[in-house]
């Protein structure tokens, strides 16, 4: 079904839950706040085909935390303040995260793991500024393209591969990380474009 927030709200605890499949919440501009900082603003868990978008999510564990949702869409998102990451998807492929903000978040501004089945991943026209750990944090990712993203700032590495398989990382801009702006490591099968 299609849902469409009409107001800011404000809870201590997931904020948004999606267990169903065929989703689209569009949060036509407005703002969900965790203010706990132990819980996603949204989780989305084994639900495929959802579409998250337009709006801003603050406070929370993550922003966003999709698990073994497959074919889902993050896009036109502000995360600001995360506990941990700001997007985190685990275990899901065939996903896209496209045109997010993701300001200051604890850990990682987005954070792939253990994908551990053939798919696909994009993340692609991204910014995240000032992440305490990685700006982006790709582990396990099986096939897709990390392209145009922007990552300013930052702990550790700005765009850190680990243990990839055929992906393509190309046109992105790491500026003043603490550690390597790329870091590609026990990748196979991947090409890395300037």
């Amino acid at each position: 079904g299609h849902y469409v927030v009409t107001q800011n709200i404000t809870a201590s605890g997931t904020v948004v839950t999606i267990s169903a499949d065929d989703v689209d919440l569009d949060l036509n501009g407005f703002t969900l706040e965790e203010t706990s900082l132990l819980s996603p603003v949204i989780s989305g868990a084994s639900a495929e085909r959802l579409s998250i978008h337009d709006g801003n999510l603050v406070g929370g564990r993550t922003g966003v935390t999709l698990a073994r949702g497959h074919n889902s869409r993050l896009t036109n998102l502000t995360v600001l303040y995360s506990a941990d990451s700001g997007i985190s998807v685990i275990a899901t492929h065939d996903f896209t995260i496209e045109g997010c903000l993701i300001e200051e978040p604890g850990g990682v501004g987005i954070s792939i793991a253990s994908q551990t089945e053939r798919g696909f991943g994009v993340i692609k026209h991204n910014t995240i500024l000032r992440a305490n750990f990685e700006g982006i944090l790709v582990s396990d990712m099986v096939a897709g393209v990390i392209e145009s993203n922007v990552i300013r700032g930052g702990g550790r590495s700005g765009l850190f591969v680990y243990s990839g398989d055929a992906l393509l990382v190309r046109d992105n801009i790491v500026d003043g990380s603490a550690g390597y702006g790329l870091n590609v490591d026990n990748s196979s099968g991947s090409s890395i474009v300037e």
